[in-house]
């Protein structure tokens, strides 16, 4: 039939005039209509011209409309017309009941005589309608099973782990592939929920579904290092995201895990090694250093060894030293390592920046036990010796024979089933590192070999390069110090330059003035004693007479300051000095109603000092405390010894201060702020100081009270007293 030609259309019914007034209105709708007059025609004609219609008469001469409908329906001969729509034409007095049953035994429509061609019309329209309807179901129906089908094949056969959850985590779907990466049967992983079956809640599945639900986005992983029940290691990319049920409703999570173990293991392993060698290159300290290259051979998301140990030679080159190790001590403190670790599913770069600086715990029991261990180089017996000074790595087993100069070694590291690299840097053997998987008992693989070596190339330069930088700082550090030194000396050469030219001429002064003065007294103490009993030139000659004294009194201290004595050395007890400077101003503080503390070091070691000269001092610094103290106060004198070598006297008081213009002048020669100061006090202080080779400081703060700090050294020799 063509495509265009139009749909036929079969009339059983006995009256002619019905047939020829149907047929000029369906043709005129574009139909082509069939007559047959009684049952058996319109069978006939059903087979041989396949109607996509058929309008049946109830009340037929032969049989009646129902029996051509069961003949139609039920008998196989009819077997290819039986989904011929059929629309039933009866009577006003048609029974109800029938006509009830034989719409639900599939008759389309009921038409009552007479009825109107524009009626019939409109329901062989409809008829025709949802025929078409019914055919586009069954058509999309049967295309949603192929899909069905093809979809479970795809699932079935996807190269990579495919599954689906709920909202709450119950399995959907999942695949052979993902059964087989989980290491479970599709049985019991289609009855699991994520976070509460057994099996699953501490695999990647929770932390997927998980990571997805509470962000409501995409959760996306690489190189996921995944370890299965079995104890296979298995290196996972994941991607997972949310199902949307509408925009605001979350209907579960799909997600699709790939095994990219063995296709992207040597990819994975360049790329783990290139973020180590970033890591290691921003690491300068060599502890910090050795820690990391050790973390960096543990990390589950890197190498992955249980445990890891670095060697270094000693000074003479004789051994190997152990210098740090990184591992649990036993298989107790491995389990308990693992199950903090399992779940935290971090980068190698969150891993590296979280642990790989941490120095290991001063009472860390595997550091210890590796840092209590050397191996003798120079052992002739030992092949595991002579391999690493080949420069070779060398392979350990359970079943190996031990020789006697290694036997302690290995007994002690419990090492087994390991692996031993030398380090090498300008093609000088300068250590070695060792990692087994003790606890895990994992196979060491050629893989493995091959990536830790290309490590420990990258280790070695990176040690190098520390031990190169520490060498720098080492000098670095002695040029500073000698700097500083050679500027201490200059500032004090520079300070004594202007302390002897000030003396030099203080002494010129002194001494060209002291003559006139005495004439001066003398004349003054004559006019006394002639002006006898008269009272105003008695009393112009007794202030004449004073103020020479006072004179006489600054050109002494002047005199005293330039020709100041050198110390006279002998080892004495610098707080028994203490005491007696403290006793002597006792008296005087308790006038201004000032107390004194004394804060003193015990066993403190003798020093070599002038005693008088440092009981000076303390007076001096003391005495100026208490008189800074308007009304009651607290002078307190401490001592402490500095590591490596140096004594501290510090003289703090609670008196009014000191303004930073007056305080960077304190130690200069002649400057006071007192009425009838000298301005000695502190630059004779200084001297002191300087000539027992140590260095006074001070520092103030105004309304608070002022510090003095000063450091003396150790005798070299406290043994022996030195006199200068």
């Amino acid at each position: 039939m063509s495509a265009n030609a139009p749909l036929k259309i079969l009339l059983i019914d006995d009256e002619t005039t019905l047939h020829d007034l149907t047929r000029a209105h369906l043709q005129k709708a574009g139909y082509r209509l069939l007559s047959a007059y009684d049952g058996a025609s319109g069978l006939d004609l059903i087979l041989k011209e396949k109607p996509a219609l058929v309008l049946l008469d109830f009340v037929l001469p032969d049989m009646d409309g129902e029996k051509i409908f069961d003949e139609l329906t039920t008998n196989p001969f009819y077997e290819t017309a039986r989904k011929t729509p059929v629309v039933m034409l009866t009577g006003h007095g048609a029974d109800e009941n029938l006509k009830k049953k034989l719409i639900e035994r599939g008759v389309s429509a009921y038409l009552h005589k007479p009825f109107g061609l524009r009626e019939l019309a409109n329901i062989i329209e409809n008829i025709f309608i949802i025929r078409d309807i019914r055919q586009r179901n069954l058509q999309l129906r049967a295309e949603i099973e192929a899909t069905r089908d093809y979809l479970a094949l795809i699932l079935h056969n996807a190269p990579v782990g495919v599954f689906s959850t709920d909202a709450r985590g119950n399995i959907r779907k999942a695949n052979p592939q993902l059964c087989q990466l989980l290491g479970l049967t599709l049985e019991a992983l289609m009855s699991s929920n994520v976070f509460e079956s057994e099996g699953l809640r501490e695999t990647f599945l929770r932390t997927a579904v998980a990571r997805v639900n509470t962000g409501q986005q995409t959760w996306q992983v690489h190189d996921f290092n995944f370890h299965r029940s079995d104890g296979q290691a298995l290196v996972l990319n994941i991607h997972a995201v949310p199902l949307w049920q509408s925009e605001q409703k979350m209907d579960g999570v799909l997600g699709i895990v790939e095994d990219v173990t063995d296709s992207q293991k040597h990819d994975y392993q360049l790329r783990m090694l290139t973020t180590i060698g970033l890591a290691l290159q921003s690491a300068i300290n060599l502890d910090e250093l050795l820690h990391l290259i050790l973390t960096g051979l543990t990390a589950g998301p890197a190498l992955g060894f249980n445990r890891a140990m670095i060697f270094l030679p000693d000074d003479a080159g004789f051994y190997f030293v152990g210098r740090m190790g990184v591992g649990p001590a036993d298989g107790e403190e491995a389990r308990r390592v693992w199950e903090k670790l399992k779940d935290e599913h971090i980068s190698l770069e969150d891993f590296l920046a979280k642990y790989g600086k941490r120095r290991p715990e001063p009472d860390n029991a595997f550091n210890n036990r590796v840092r209590a261990q050397k191996l003798l180089l120079t052992a002739e017996d030992s092949d595991f010796v002579a391999t690493i000074r080949r420069k070779r790595h060398y392979r350990g087993s359970p079943d190996q024979n031990v020789c006697a100069s290694c036997k302690q070694f290995f007994e002690k590291l419990e090492l087994q089933d390991f692996i031993a690299v030398p380090l090498i840097a300008k093609d000088r053997l300068i250590g070695m590192i060792i990692a087994d998987y003790l606890y895990s008992k994992q196979k060491i693989d050629d893989d493995a070999i091959t990536a830790l070596e290309i490590f420990a190339s990258q280790a070695a330069q990176a040690i190098e390069r520390a031990d190169a930088n520490r060498r720098l700082e080492q000098e670095k550090h002695k040029l500073e110090a000698a700097y500083k030194e050679l500027q201490t000396t200059h500032e004090r050469l520079m300070h004594a330059e202007r302390l002897a030219a000030i003396g030099n001429m203080a002494g010129h002064v002194a001494h060209e003035i002291r003559n006139p003065l005495v004439a001066i007294g003398g004349f003054a103490r004559s006019l006394r004693r002639l002006a006898k009993d008269n009272q105003p030139i008695l009393s112009v000659a007794e202030i004449i007479t004073e103020e020479v004294m006072r004179l006489e009194k600054i050109l002494a201290n002047v005199m005293h300051f330039t020709k100041y004595p050198k110390p006279s050395f002998q080892l004495a007890e610098l707080n028994a000095l203490i005491y007696d400077a403290s006793n002597l101003l006792q008296a005087e503080a308790e006038q201004r109603h000032v107390k004194l503390v004394k804060t003193l070091a015990a066993e403190l070691p003798k020093l070599l000092l002038d005693p008088v000269q440092i009981n000076q001092m303390l007076v001096n610094l003391m005495r100026n405390g208490i008189q800074s103290i308007a009304d009651s106060g607290v002078v307190e004198i401490s001592t402490q010894f500095l590591e490596p070598n140096q004594i501290l006297i510090v003289v703090r008081d609670t008196g009014s201060g000191i303004v930073p213009s007056v305080l960077e002048n304190v130690f200069n020669p002649f400057f006071t702020t007192k009425p009838d100061g000298t301005g000695l006090g502190l630059a004779i202080c200084q001297h002191i100081v300087s000539d027992h080779g140590g260095r006074i400081t001070v520092e103030s703060q105004v309304g608070y009270g002022t510090t003095f700090s000063i450091f003396l050294p150790l005798p070299r020799q406290p043994h022996s007293a030195v006199t200068a």
